[in-house]
């Protein structure tokens, strides 16, 4: 882009002048334009309309409109707006609490995320089950024997 020069107070310029252009730097940086244009517009009203029509004279054309009996609106449809992990049986995710992973720990669970069944799983699901695996891991099948 080129730099404006600062407008001298002795250079007068008309208010009525919607022609004037200031003066630019060129330092290298404008954006030219190369090669050959594949096609180009013209707003004129010289310029000649084309009146083809778009079906032709001989041609038939049947169109038919399927729509459905009953008219479903979307925006009622979802109870969950975006970013907000849905609940699981019936319990919501509305506990927020921060914790500190490790690098390595990250990585495995964006590896779990990404090789999940359901492409749209929520992180916060695949925390839920692997806590409530280990869960029952640990109080329920092992007995956590010391």
């Amino acid at each position: 882009m080129g730099r404006k020069k600062a407008i001298s107070p002795t250079k007068d310029i008309d208010i009525n002048d919607l022609s004037y252009e200031d003066e630019f730097d060129e330092n290298g940086f404008d954006e030219m334009v190369n090669g050959t244009p594949l096609a180009n517009f013209n707003f004129n009203e010289s310029s000649i309309p084309s009146h083809e029509p778009i079906i032709k004279q001989g041609q038939s054309v049947q169109l038919e409109v399927k729509t459905p009996n009953e008219l479903i609106d979307h925006r009622k449809a979802k109870t969950v707006p975006n970013g907000i992990t849905p609940p699981i049986d019936g319990e919501a995710f509305d506990i927020r609490r921060t914790y500190q992973l490790r690098e390595s720990t990250v990585r495995k669970l964006n590896e779990l995320k990404a090789a999940h069944p359901d492409i749209n799983v929520y992180l916060n699901t695949i925390l839920d089950d692997a806590i409530n695996h280990y869960y029952k891991y640990i109080f329920l099948e092992n007995r956590f024997q010391k």
